[in-house]
């Protein structure tokens, strides 16, 4: 894969196992072509269960909010990798084996309730 093979802004989860190792947390990346002076850079949210969880209930399954409000509960886990950086191209090559795509394996329903389910069996297993 290259970098103009993922289109901007499409989410791609990943599950522990895949790119960390922190059993309680999820990774949403997604590329966004304008930052780093045009050059790209992956954004990378950094997402717990427990949040996961009760931002859903806080936001009553509404995909909308969810996504909305993700920012405001997870902004000191959000962090960025830029193009020309040491492990950009690790997450080139790492994104078409996500957990989950938008797009390709849902919509963004689909992903919050992917989000959720992986929530409540991580809980369950802490």
């Amino acid at each position: 894969m290259t970098l103009a093979d993922i289109d901007a802004g499409i989410d791609a989860v990943f599950l522990p196992g895949k790119i960390h190792s922190c059993e309680w947390q999820v990774y949403i990346i997604y590329l966004n072509e304008s930052a780093n002076d045009g050059n790209g850079s992956f954004e990378i949210e950094i997402i717990d269960a427990k949040r996961i969880l009760d931002l859903y209930v806080n936001v009553k399954g509404n995909t909308s909010l969810f996504f909305e409000m993700l920012p405001d509960w997870f902004q000191s886990e959000w962090y960025y990798c830029d193009n020309g950086m040491d492990g950009f191209d690790d997450y080139v090559d790492a994104f078409p084996n996500a957990n989950f795509i938008v797009g390709q394996d849902g919509d963004e329903t689909d992903e919050m309730m992917f989000l959720v389910s992986w929530a409540i069996e991580a809980i369950k297993k802490m």
